[in-house]
């Protein structure tokens, strides 16, 4: 389905704005953005550019300041120090409904004695919109999320997922310069999560609106987003491609809380040869030193997925890292394997049916990986 919207939009650029520029820069700029309450500083000198049209997904645990941030760039929460920018226009003291912002929140917000056209008219009326030009736009807005069928309904008559869309449909109608939505699907099963993060993704793409998105959910950062941004502690630790950050953390954090993450003690013996050895003395193939020296002790980083496992043979044959199993776990398409080296350390690895067969509980066996699929951190 095409979708092109007709609806006029306030401009945040000011009066000298040069088309050629503003295309070019981004639509978000957060500048050394701080937020204390009291002695506690929960945003911490955070810097980051959305581009125009961009997906950006913020991740992290909770209270890492992730919705502070969002709160913030819609105006209902001031700044302790830096400054926000959208459109190349400084907003950090602009009344929220003045900065051309839609938002969609977990818990819907809809007003639940309202038929669902007039919860979409809502943002249009509180404008000033003439009465046509909002029943023009409420019947384009609930066409973009295909839900023109159930315009005279109430909240309580929807699903869960049709409730959700009737508020992605209210944060649009008025066509925002951005849009930013707070776990939006939290309160949705599996099943219809996953489809609503298709259908998310598929209109802002089409739509091409800028949208920030905050997630505590990793599969959903990675799926839906063009970058994404993972915080700690009111501060960025990374920010990337899904694809970087899955593969190439920036730290131990990072590592461990995008996916699941072997993080293995390694001493780099042979930075010309990319040789480490483990805390059993195990030699290992280190492709990618990532500027570390010889001598120096750090942590490689492989992915379960990546991880093989074999029974031992004991025939001098076998190459790679002696362990046990410790748990084997069913999880439909593979297996699920703890693996205790001879070091004490643990490997989590993900084997296919077709790679090998379920391996009782206390078989010795040999682990090994790609060295291609090895990244070494410094923490």
């Amino acid at each position: 389905m095409s979708i092109e919207l007709s609806m006029s939009r306030p401009s945040l650029q000011g009066p000298a704005g040069n088309a050629a520029t503003d295309a070019a820069s981004p639509m978000l700029e957060l500048r050394s953005v701080q937020k204390s309450y009291g002695n506690l500083t929960v945003v911490k000198d955070v810097s980051l550019s959305v581009g125009r049209g961009e997906f950006v997904s913020i991740l992290g645990p909770s209270g890492s300041g992730k919705t502070t941030i969002l709160m913030a760039i819609a105006g209902f929460v001031g700044l302790s120090g830096g400054s926000i920018h959208l459109g190349g226009r400084n907003v950090t003291d602009t009344a929220p409904h003045r900065r051309n912002i839609g938002m969609v929140y977990q818990h819907y917000a809809l007003f639940p004695h309202m038929q669902v056209h007039k919860n979409v008219a809502f943002p249009l009326s509180m404008r000033g919109f003439p009465a046509e030009a909002i029943k023009k736009k409420v019947a384009h807005a609930l066409e973009i999320v295909q839900l023109s069928a159930m315009a005279h309904r109430y909240p309580s008559e929807l699903s869960g997922g049709q409730q959700q869309r009737i508020a992605l449909a209210r944060a649009l109608v008025f066509e925002p310069a951005m849009l930013l939505m707070d776990e939006p699907l939290g309160a949705l099963d599996n099943k219809l999560r996953e489809d609503m993060q298709r259908e998310i993704r598929k209109i802002q793409q089409e739509l091409n609106i800028t949208t920030l998105y905050i997630t505590h959910d990793q599969n959903e950062a990675l799926t839906m987003s063009d970058r994404v941004v993972v915080m700690s502690n009111g501060r960025i630790e990374q920010a990337g491609s899904p694809k970087e950050v899955y593969e190439r953390p920036a730290n131990s954090f990072v590592a461990n809380f995008i996916g699941d993450a072997n993080l293995i003690s390694v001493k780099i013996t042979d930075s010309a040869a990319g040789l480490g050895s483990t805390q059993a003395g195990t030699l290992v193939q280190l492709p990618q030193l990532n500027g570390l020296s010889q001598g120096v002790t750090c942590k490689a980083m492989i992915r379960p997925e990546h991880v093989r496992v074999s029974r031992l043979h004991g025939d001098g044959k076998d190459k790679g890292l002696r362990g046990s199993i410790l748990y084997a776990t069913y999880i439909g398409a593979a297996w699920r394997y703890a693996v205790q080296l001879e070091s004490g350390e643990c490997l989590a690895a993900v084997v296919t049916n077709d790679q090998l067969g379920p391996v009782p509980v206390a078989t010795d066996v040999v682990v090994n990986w790609e060295p291609q699929h090895v990244w070494l951190l410094r923490d």
